[in-house]
């Protein structure tokens, strides 16, 4: 087969595959991905695009160019790539000095006569480059759980891994043919895993951000009760295996109806929000705070007995009641009513929240703003 064919087939890919990555990008809008990281994202595509495009007009035309061009170019777009990555709440000093150190490399390039000095100096860049590339998205792969920035840093590793094997052909074997083929070949391969990367970065992204939707509740922050149902089964089976006590708090804000009448319903969202503040500041690491819907919020308290847990409650009504929340230059004093419940061993959810229901009712019934316990 003619190897000119060979090479057209691969640039149509490779055209098409950044034609791709680009069209996509431009199209994605996801509120949880960084902006200023997207563009860069963008840019990088962009620059791959007329590159390619260039590239593969010289290869047709058997143009020859001037080798410190393309070389500035490469750790220009390589620049870019960091530049997206970095942008994701790294410092803005870091992304200063990435961009400032890449376009001194890139450069330099043009001080630089000989052809195999400069792929020695691009492939330098690149081991450099691609290694703070895969350190950073590998950190954040672990940290978000997000497979997309895994992608991205597996192919920065693979062209990281590629660079000293470019080097070896340029400085020992004198072998620019060679060096720059493994040079072409890795950044081909890179470039098509991190538009996979991103692309899947943000859909991931986009994903977790739906399920958390589904799990928590917009307004406070807190979990909704499915999502404390959720969260709730490793409590439960620690209760169940080890014969400990959980305790339930549900909360409810009196008169909440009242509020949203005389002050309107954005007056009554703030009271919403200040209320879930202060079931927070009283929650410990492994306490489970939830608003079951309406103005009726829950703590969940593992390893706590009911006097413990009536303290706690005891202590945000005492709080709530002595607070006011200020909304319009209108300050709203507001007051809450309590019920604690506690269950030991092999514990039902639902029987554990109908006896703080229950206890609820009774502190309701009989004067509000109060604390009562179901024994």
């Amino acid at each position: 087969m003619d190897s000119s064919l060979l090479v057209n087939a691969l640039f149509v890919l490779m055209f098409t595959a950044v034609l791709s990555f680009l069209i996509i990008s431009r199209k994605i809008r996801s509120d949880e991905f960084d902006a200023e990281s997207s563009r860069f994202y963008w840019i990088y595509f962009l620059c791959a695009l007329v590159g390619w495009g260039v590239l593969w007009i010289k290869e047709t035309l058997g143009v020859v160019s001037d080798f410190r061009l393309s070389v500035f170019l490469y750790v220009g777009v390589t620049g870019i790539l960091v530049m997206a990555v970095l942008s994701q709440r790294e410092r803005l000093c870091c992304r200063v000095v990435a961009i400032v150190v890449h376009l001194a490399v890139g450069l330099l390039a043009f001080f630089i006569s000989s052809n195999l000095d400069l792929l020695l100096l691009a492939s330098g860049a690149s081991m450099v480059s691609y290694s703070i590339i895969s350190v950073i998205s590998f950190k954040r792969a672990a940290v978000e759980n997000n497979l997309g920035h895994s992608i991205i840093g597996f192919a920065a590793l693979l062209v990281g891994i590629a660079a000293p094997f470019q080097i070896y052909q340029v400085v020992f074997r004198d072998n620019f043919e060679q060096g720059f083929a493994i040079l072409f070949m890795a950044t081909t391969s890179g470039f098509v895993l991190v538009g996979i990367g991103y692309l899947s970065s943000v859909l991931v992204r986009d994903r977790q951000k739906l399920t958390e939707f589904a799990l928590m509740d917009p307004l406070t922050g807190l979990h909704n009760r499915r999502g404390l149902t959720l969260s709730m089964d490793v409590t439960l089976n620690q209760a169940s295996r080890h014969d400990r006590k959980v305790s339930v708090i549900v909360a409810d804000i009196d008169h909440f109806k009242k509020i949203n009448d005389r002050h309107g319903h954005d007056a009554g969202d703030s009271v919403l929000r200040a209320f879930s503040e202060s079931l927070k500041r009283e929650s410990r690491e492994g306490d489970v705070c939830a608003r079951l819907g309406g103005e009726e919020f829950a703590l969940v308290l593992p390893e706590t007995d009911a006097a413990s847990a009536s303290a706690v409650a005891e202590r945000i009504r005492s709080t709530v009641a002595s607070s006011q929340v200020t909304f319009k230059n209108q300050s709203i004093s507001i007051t809450s009513s309590f019920g604690v419940a506690t269950h030991a061993g092999q514990i039902n959810l639902e029987s554990l929240f109908a006896d703080a229901d229950m206890a609820l009712y009774k502190a309701k019934s009989t004067g509000r703003n109060q604390v009562c316990v179901n024994s």
